[in-house]
């Protein structure tokens, strides 16, 4: 595997996940605040969503596309027979 094909990988995972974060911190400061929380609280509430989430999430963003550069080079060395393939 090429080692240029894992700093895409990594680059498009940050990338990803900053844009995210920005969704996940509206839905959690909204969410928080909504609930009766002060806007500092519910800001804080947000920011500490994000920051959890952003990991695991880039984490598991990151196996997903090396499991899919996986399977694309499965498929183009033929090693499927199914319409998938064909996809």
């Amino acid at each position: 595997m090429k080692y240029g094909t894992h700093v895409k990988t990594l680059a498009k995972t940050v990338s990803w996940r900053f844009f995210a974060g920005l969704d996940t911190f509206a839905v959690a400061l909204f969410a928080t605040h909504m609930a009766g929380g002060e806007a500092h609280v519910a800001v804080a509430a947000a920011l500490g969503v994000v920051g959890m989430e952003a990991v695991t999430k880039m984490g598991w963003y990151y196996l997903h596309e090396r499991a899919w550069e996986k399977l694309g080079k499965y498929f183009e060395a033929g090693g499927a027979t199914t319409e998938l393939a064909h996809v």
